[in-house]
């Protein structure tokens, strides 16, 4: 079998922008140096050479160059699509898989030409380069530029160079490469921190090329509001980098905002920040900023009329320095003239806004103007407004209903209800009712009902929004009459109030699913309330109120019909082969019957396939489980293997090289193939038929051609995680022999390989076992060395954040629980999981809050224990007392 080393030989050999570059000893330009020393510029055999960057550019390499920039390189090398452009042929092989997957994704920006046809060797212009690192920016042809804007729009992104030049050289693609990364995407995200953060660019390749900064530094931090402060950065901040504003040694609390690209943070709380000096501190940087006291700057009046009546706002508001409005305090002076009338009016300072009683007609009616005056410090303003009649109801209607909590109907015992109304006044502007306007406080309107018991009118009120809030008692239906006398305005609407639904028709169907023996058979079932309108099962159905009759009980037995209260749905046990008539009851009411015909029990005739990898490192081993094999029944319907007796037998058959015990492969330490046998065994004897021949191939290190991690989530980054192994997590490398996947030995680190972590500072990280945790903020670069190869041969950023743990999900498992009367207590803890952010289960060190809807049927104390009353339902409850999760258990007792 070829090595490794081999296969990167051939690789270099034959790829026109192989994975591996070699620097030149040919000068070459300073974009070009930049470009390969951060892999995004990789050249032909010989690498980024003087020869190499006189050649010009084609189509397919810009193609390749933009896949690169967004991210898709490896997803288009690797994509396996048969369907492409009509003259693909054009290209060497090497460009086929990407040239197909250019054709089934156009949007990436490579649409071909109208014929069908790509032209990948052909030569690209300026125009057409610049046009891909547009799309790469995030930008879209025709909807943010045209092809003839392509120039001026990629200038305004600050991309020049290539402007005026005809074809297009590898060196002039080097030039506009390094723009572009050192242009802004649509997003607003610097296109290498971009590039960084999907994995395509290193970070350390980026900061030895000059391309991002080595040490992150605050540029600027200032005070840009009264109640926030503002901090520019150098670069973008890597994930999980901790920012926080210090008044000496105390760290001010604030709510702490970073903008999409992460070179900006704020600092920000609802109130005022206290006048005096402060320090900005981003991860290792620092900034002092003065946070001045705030001060007025202006005023304004924003009422441009007011009505003759109490509690009219002037809309008076008071700007600081920031532009900000100001709270109402202080020493303030506000006058409100009637020349007219030669009187002033009286005013009140309500903290928020200042307001004018203009309800007394000897000092202001309709038709006269205000002279308003504002003093407040060395600042004044004057406005001159007009006052109108007070607004009165034109128009009038009720434009819908709005049942409390979105229920699909009014039931009896309910509030909250509300008639959405539709008013204007006689300006023609709309009206929007307050409680005043209601006849029981003095005002117009007048409501009725026809029905008293079923919707009282003593209870409708007004809401904040102008809507007319009422209960429902009993069932029934009222007409809503509402009469406004002085216009002459009556409306009305009709309200039903029903019964709470209930189940009350129960249809249960038997499908062409086959019922064996032995076997669960789910029900289609439907239920319908006391009106004829459907109605879910789960939360509605009581099996309580069921009954069954069987006119075979050996193959239906009585019982054997049951429902599952978690997942909604009636299902059936049966016994044993047979036919019965089945009757079925709810609440004591023949809802219908079924004819059930039950078969044999199913038995397991041969293994359909087998999940397992077929290529071992030496000295790997992996577990082979039942839950690897697929089994068929004699019904070609899938068995359960779960089923008691029943097992698989393993058998080597061929070979040498690997051995099997117990249920595991262990493979010995020479390359090799090996074949084994499964058959499926009852009660330790082998069925016949039953058999299934897989392969496993044992192969060496250098064999593996490729490696990678699998993600890891963000950890929490705090020295006391030392002692918290819920806060540590293991990495896991996955090798693979083109796509199948190869178990490695140990499970953890290939022979002859080992791990690197570029940040000890923060992170403890064994290299033996790949047990990693975060002892602080910040982020690791962790890497996969084989000895002999130059580069690593897999990388994985892992970030670890310095946030306090917190609730992020509550969950109960099963959402449903059915107790026995006199069954005493249960604790409620042990199916309950909280997760925090990490994804750690902290149950156990939550502040929580239990309750119970009805504590006749069980009670609950503040521990989880849930003691067990009387016969019927309640909900459980469990909220986290700071209000970020809550869940709820649906208890049945019985």
């Amino acid at each position: 079998m070829k090595s490794m080393k081999k296969i990167l030989s051939a690789i270099l050999t034959v790829a026109l922008l192989a994975s591996f570059f070699v620097m030149p000893v040919q000068a070459v330009s300073q974009d070009a140096q930049t470009c390969a020393a951060i892999d995004v510029l990789r050249g032909d055999g010989s690498g980024v050479t003087d020869v190499y960057l006189a050649k010009n550019t084609n189509r397919s390499q810009g193609a390749k160059i933009l896949l690169r920039l967004m991210g898709l390189e490896v997803e288009a090398d690797s994509y396996t699509g048969t369907a492409t452009f009509s003259d693909a042929s054009d290209a060497t092989a090497y460009w086929q898989p990407m040239l197909a997957y250019l054709k089934a994704n156009p949007t990436v920006g490579f649409q071909g030409y109208p014929d069908g046809t790509f032209a990948p060797n052909k030569i690209m212009t300026a125009q057409e380069i610049y046009k891909v690192l547009l799309v790469s920016l995030g930008y879209v042809e025709n909807v943010d530029f045209t092809w003839g804007e392509v120039f001026t729009f990629a200038a305004g992104v600050g991309l020049t160079a290539l402007d005026g030049v005809g074809q297009i050289t590898n060196d002039h693609l080097a030039t506009a490469l390094v723009e572009a990364m050192q242009a802004n995407k649509k997003d607003g995200q610097q296109l290498i921190s971009f590039l960084i953060d999907e994995g395509v660019v290193d970070l350390i390749d980026a900061q030895n090329a000059g391309l991002v900064p080595t040490t992150l530094t605050i540029m600027d931090a200032f005070a840009s509001g009264s109640k926030e402060v503002t901090a520019n950065l150098n670069m973008s901040a890597p994930s999980g980098t901790t920012a926080k504003l210090m008044r000496g040694s105390v760290e001010w609390t604030s709510d702490v905002t970073w903008e999409s690209n992460n070179k900006v943070v704020r600092f920000s709380r609802s109130y005022n920040y206290t006048p005096g000096d402060y320090t900005v501190v981003v991860g290792e940087s620092s900034f002092p900023v003065t946070i001045a006291a705030e001060t007025l700057l202006g005023i304004s009046i924003g009422a441009d009329y007011i009505f003759p009546k109490t509690n009219q706002d002037l809309e008076i508001a008071l700007y600081n320095q920031y532009g900000e409005p100001m709270t109402i305090t202080g020493t303030f002076n506000v006058f409100v003239v009637n020349p007219s009338k030669g009187s002033t009016l009286t005013t009140t300072n309500m903290g928020s806004t200042i307001t004018v009683d203009a309800s007394n007609p000897a000092e202001v009616e309709g038709g006269d103007s205000l002279m308003i005056t504002v003093y407040k410090d060395t600042f004044s303003q004057t406005k001159t407004i007009p006052v109108y009649e007070e607004p009165v109801i034109t128009t009038f209607n009720v434009s819908g209903l709005e049942i409390a909590n979105a229920a699909p109907k009014i039931n009896e015992n309910t509030a909250g209800h509300k008639l959405v109304l539709d008013a204007t006044d006689q300006y023609g502007n709309p009206y929007v009712l307050a409680s005043a306007d209601l006849a029981t406080f003095g005002g117009p309107v007048q409501i009725t009902s026809s029905n008293e018991a079923t919707v009282p009118s003593s209870s409708f009120t007004i809401d904040s929004n102008g809507k007319l809030v009422f209960n429902a008692l009993a069932p029934g239906v009222a007409r809503i009459l509402i009469i406004i006398p002085a216009q002459a305005i009556v409306t009305y609407y009709d309200v039903t109030v029903t019964e709470p639904s209930t189940v009350s028709t129960l249809i249960i169907n038997t499908t062409s699913q086959m019922i064996t023996a032995g076997s669960r058979y789910d029900f289609a079932s439907y239920a319908y309330d006391q009106l004829g309108a459907p109605i879910p099962l789960l939360g509605n159905f009581e099996f309580s109120k069921f009954a069954m009759t069987s006119t075979n009980h050996g193959a239906i037995p009585m019982g054997s019909i049951q429902y599952d209260a978690v997942e909604g749905v009636m299902f059936l046990l049966p016994a044993a082969p047979g036919s019965s008539t089945v009757s079925y009851y709810y609440n004591g009411i023949y809802q219908g019957l079924m004819q059930i015909t039950v078969n044999d029990a199913a038995e397991p005739q041969y293994i359909q396939s087998v999940d397992f990898p077929e290529y071992f490192e030496v000295a790997a081993s992996k577990a082979i489980s039942l839950d690897d094999i697929v089994v068929r029944d004699q019904y070609n319907q899938v068995f359960d293997m779960t089923t008691p007796n029943y097992s698989i037998d393993i058998q080597r058959t061929t070979g040498t090289t690997v051995a099997e015990a117990g249920g595991t492969f262990v493979a010995t330490s020479t390359e090799g193939i090996t074949t084994f046998t499964l058959t499926v065994l009852h009660n330790s004897i082998p069925i016949a038929g039953t058999q299934f021949t897989m392969q496993i191939t044992v192969v060496e290190t250098d064999d593996i051609t490729s490696f990678t991690f699998d993600n890891v989530s963000t950890l929490y980054g705090d020295a006391s995680v030392a002692g918290k192994p819920e806060y540590h997590t293991t990495l896991k490398i996955n090798g693979k022999i083109g796509s199948s996947t190869v178990v490695l030995a140990s499970g953890v680190i290939p022979a002859d390989g080992y791990v690197t972590s570029s940040n000890s500072t923060d992170f403890v990280f064994d290299n033996g076992t790949l047990e990693i945790y975060a002892v602080d903020a910040g982020s690791t670069i962790i890497k996969l060395w084989i000895t002999g190869i130059l580069d690593p041969v897999a990388s994985l950023t892992v970030a670890a954040s310095a946030v306090e743990p917190s609730v992020v999900s509550m969950t109960f498992d099963p959402a449903a629980k059915t107790l026995a009367v006199g069954s005493g207590t249960f604790d409620v803890t042990t199916i309950l999981t909280i997760l925090d952010q990490y994804g750690v289960n902290i149950t156990d060190d939550a502040n929580v809050y239990y309750s119970s809807t009805n504590d006749t049927v069980a009670t609950i104390d503040q521990n989880g224990l849930i003691t067990v009353g009387t016969v019927g339902t309640t909900s459980i409850s469990v909220v986290e007392l700071s209000g970020a999760g809550s869940a709820v258990l649906a208890l049945t007792v019985e």
